[in-house]
């Protein structure tokens, strides 16, 4: 069973592990929230977020280190200069995304050697919305090792912090990159 966690105790690992003046890539931007405190808390050179549905996006979003890209696909992203982090936060389980394995794939190939990737995986999804899937965490995980990956921290989000809880937190290490 994985540890209870706050998002606090993300943030913290998170300021210990990405170095400063880190470039920072957020797939499936969402409302914002999380972004704007990745960027005052770990002061990155640059943030960049994507995310497909541009009325998610909140407009109290000000970091003047984020760049916001629309429904542009995270394989038109492959050209670019690589990133320290890579997010993916509750966006594996959309069904307009790519399949996990796909999706790490493409992260390992945005992501510097010993880069970090942080997933945050829904433990119950509702797909009966349609655009969602139910996503296998001891599958993502497998994908991960298999792909030159380690962990570095694991936890459930702690159904206290309310908007998040009912996810699981992974953050791996990126051990060989495709250079």
């Amino acid at each position: 069973m994985m540890p209870k966690i706050q998002m606090k105790d993300l943030f913290d690992v998170l300021v210990d592990e990405v170095p400063e003046g880190a470039s920072i890539l957020d797939i499936g931007i969402g409302d914002g929230q999380l972004t704007e405190k990745f960027a005052k808390q770990i002061n990155p050179k640059f943030l960049k977020g994507i995310e497909t549905e541009p009325k998610t996006i909140c407009e109290a979003l000000s970091s003047s280190k984020v760049e916001l890209l629309y429904n542009q696909p995270i394989q038109s992203l492959l050209e670019e200069n690589k990133y320290d982090l890579v997010i993916m936060f509750r966006t594996l389980h959309y069904t307009s995304f790519p399949e996990p394995e796909e999706a790490i794939l493409i992260a390992k190939k945005l992501l510097v050697k010993n880069g970090l990737l942080l997933l945050g995986l829904e433990l119950a999804p509702n797909i009966n919305d349609g655009d969602r899937r139910f996503v296998n965490m001891q599958a993502v995980e497998e994908k991960l090792r298999v792909h030159h990956f380690n962990s570095v921290y694991c936890g459930q989000v702690d159904e206290y912090d309310l908007k998040y809880s009912h996810t699981h937190i992974l953050l791996y290490r990126l051990l060989q990159s495709n250079t």
